[in-house]
C-alpha cells in the first residue's frame, strides 16, 4: 500500500475499504494506554497492573478502530491531533510512537500530518536516548507526570519517582527540543504534607515548563485515599482553604506569563494543548482504549474500564461500549455555557438575550468576570464559582 494525504490506498488505486469508511469523520484521537507499574492511593483511572504488552494493545485498539468504522464513528485523514493517556504510556517504552503508528497504517491511515501528537509519561521511564526516539518518530508533545519536587509530598502520593529523577526528565525533555511539553502539579494536599503550594510550583517554573495542569488532589471513593480521609484519617484542606491554594496558584502562573486555556490549564504563548482545544470547542473525537470516551455526532460514549473486559470484548467482535447518552437541546446548552465559560475564549456575548446584561454587570462588578464588546470570560475568581454561575447564566443563552 501507499498513502495518499493519509489515507491508504491498494495497489489498483482504490481507496481501503476501513480508510472509505472513515471518509467524512473525526480528526481527534485519545488513545487509552492502562497499564502502571503500581496505582497511586488517590487513583481511580481505569489502569491495570498486570505486564505491559505493546503488541497486545497496539493489535486491541486496532481492532476497536476497525469495529467503531463498522458502526459509522468514522476518522478522516487526515488526523489532526492525537493524545496518549493512561495509566502510564511511557512504560511501554521507546516503541510506543512506531507501535502506534502501525496501528493506524494497518487500518488505511498515516499520521504524517497530524498537527499535535502528545504523550503522558511519568519521570522514572524517560530517558534522553527515548525521548529522541519519541521526537524522531513523529512525537512533538510530552506531558511529564512531575506532581512535586517535594520527597514528602511525592511520598504521600505514593509516587516512583524522586526529586532528582523528576529534575533530569524536565531538562532532558527539554533539551530533546520538542515543539511543546508539560508537567502535571498536584496541589490540595494536607497542610502538614505541604505548607507552600506555591512555593513548590515555583520552584517546577524554574525550569522552563511551557505548560501546567493543576490536578486538585480529591478523596475519590474507594481508593486509599477516599478511605483514609472517611475515616479522618487524613484531613484535606476545606473549601476556603482550597480557595485560596487554588487564587495563589493562578496568580504565581499569571504573573509569571501563562495563561489560562481553562481552569486547570496554564500556558505560555503558543503552548496550549490543541487537542484539549478541540475538545472544549466541541469538535468530534474517537476514544479508544478502556474507559475512553468519545464525542461523534451529538451522542457521548464510552468503553468498558477494565483491561481484561474490554479486551475480551473486542476479541469477540463486539463494540467494547459500557454505555451512550446523546444529550437533549437544553442539556447540550448547558454543557456548551459550561465548556465557554470554563475556557479563555469565554463566551460570545451574542449567544445571550439582553436581560442576562444584569447578571454580567454583577459579575464584573464582583470580579468574577471581564468583559469586551463581544465576549465574557471568567477570572480565576470566577472559575472557583463555575459550576453555580454557568446554572445562572444558562437559561439567557442560546446556541441554536
Amino acid at each position: 500500500m501507499v498513502s495518499d494525504g493519509g489515507v491508504s490506498r491498494e495497489a489498483d488505486g482504490g481507496v481501503s475499504p476501513a480508510a472509505e469508511a472513515f471518509a467524512e469523520g473525526v480528526r481527534h484521537v485519545y488513545m487509552h494506554m492502562p497499564f502502571c507499574a503500581a496505582r497511586c492511593p488517590y487513583c481511580d483511572y481505569p489502569v491495570d497492573l498486570g505486564p505491559a504488552s505493546l503488541p497486545e494493545w497496539a493489535g486491541t485498539l486496532g481492532e476497536e478502530l476497525r469495529l467503531r468504522a463498522d458502526e459509522g464513528e468514522r476518522l478522516t485523514a487526515p488526523v489532526r491531533t492525537l493524545h496518549l493517556g493512561g495509566g502510564t504510556p511511557s512504560i511501554l517504552g521507546s516503541d510506543l510512537p512506531a507501535g502506534v503508528r502501525a496501528l493506524f497504517s494497518a487500518t488505511g491511515f498515516a499520521l504524517d500530518s497530524v498537527e499535535e501528537w502528545g504523550i503522558e509519561s511519568n519521570p522514572e521511564d524517560l530517558s534522553a536516548e527515548l525521548l529522541a526516539r519519541w521526537r524522531n518518530d513523529g512525537v512533538d508533545r510530552v506531558v511529564v507526570g512531575v506532581q512535586s519536587l517535594r520527597p514528602e509530598v511525592l511520598r504521600f502520593l505514593g509516587r516512583r519517582h524522586s526529586t532528582l529523577s523528576a529534575q533530569e526528565a524536565m531538562r532532558a525533555v527539554e533539551k530533546t527540543g520538542f515543539r511543546s511539553w508539560g508537567i502535571d502539579f498536584v496541589w490540595g494536599l494536607p497542610h502538614e504534607v505541604e505548607s507552600d503550594a506555591v512555593g513548590a510550583l515555583r520552584r517546577i517554573l524554574e525550569f522552563g515548563v511551557p505548560h501546567v495542569s493543576l490536578f486538585e488532589l480529591n478523596p475519590e471513593v474507594g481508593t486509599p485515599l477516599g478511605l483514609a480521609v472517611t475515616r479522618r484519617e487524613v484531613l484535606l484542606p476545606d473549601d476556603d482553604r482550597r480557595a485560596d491554594l487554588y487564587l495563589g496558584l493562578t496568580q504565581a502562573l499569571l504573573s509569571a506569563g501563562y495563561s489560562g486555556h481553562d481552569p486547570m490549564s496554564f500556558a505560555l504563548p503558543g503552548h496550549g494543548s490543541r487537542h484539549a482545544e478541540a475538545v472544549r470547542e466541541g469538535e468530534d473525537y474517537l476514544g479508544l482504549g478502556p474507559g475512553a470516551h468519545s464525542w461523534v455526532r451529538g451522542k457521548r460514549s464510552w468503553n468498558l474500564g477494565g483491561w481484561a473486559e474490554y479486551r475480551e470484548a473486542v476479541r469477540v467482535g463486539h463494540p467494547p461500549r459500557a454505555g451512550a447518552e446523546e444529550p437533549n437541546p437544553e442539556e447540550r446548552s448547558l454543557e456548551r455555557v459550561w465548556a465557554a465559560l470554563g475556557s479563555a475564549q469565554g463566551l460570545e456575548i451574542k449567544r445571550l438575550a439582553p436581560e442576562a446584561g444584569s447578571v454580567i454587570e454583577r459579575w464584573v462588578r464582583s470580579g468574577w468576570a471581564r468583559t469586551d464588546p463581544v465576549r465574557i470570560c471568567l477570572t480565576p475568581l470566577g472559575w472557583i464559582r463555575l459550576d453555580s454561575m454557568v446554572l445562572e447564566l444558562a437559561p439567557y443563552a442560546s446556541f441554536r
